[in-house]
């Protein structure tokens, strides 16, 4: 499965035309390309603390996914990975940030398959394990 062509795709149809279709794959390669994000770190990440882990498992798991908000996205992505995927949309920063938030939930629960991400040690029971650990 190709991650960046799926989260174009899923960012286009979030966006329904408020950006160029150039501006929406240059936004997604800039946080999915090359050195770019790695969903099963960032599902990792959510689930060793900050009380993300019912989120995470909500988007690997089976059933409706849980939501994120634009203030969970930005601590989990960073400001500047966020600065630069706005300024290559080109659009409002909370245009860009719904959409994103809406987004990143579909991106892992289509990424994944049976409770687990491409790279990621364990699945969901793994996760679920880690994650007892820290509480």
């Amino acid at each position: 499965m190709d991650i960046l062509k799926l989260g174009t795709e899923l960012l286009q149809k979030q966006l329904q035309g408020q950006a160029q279709p150039e501006a929406v794959s240059a936004a997604t390669e800039s946080l999915l390309g090359d050195g770019g994000l790695d969903l099963s770190s960032i599902v990792q990440n959510m689930m060793s603390g900050g009380g993300l882990a019912d989120i995470a498992q909500s988007w690997l798991g089976q059933g409706q996914n849980k939501s994120i908000s634009v203030d969970q996205v930005v601590s989990i992505l960073g400001k500047d990975k966020i600065a630069a995927f706005i300024a290559k949309l080109g659009i409002s920063p909370d245009v860009a940030m719904t959409a994103l938030s809406a987004v990143l939930p579909q991106l892992v629960d289509k990424s994944s398959s049976g409770g687990t991400l491409p790279g990621m040690d364990g699945g969901l029971g793994g996760l679920a394990d880690m994650a007892k650990k820290f509480f």
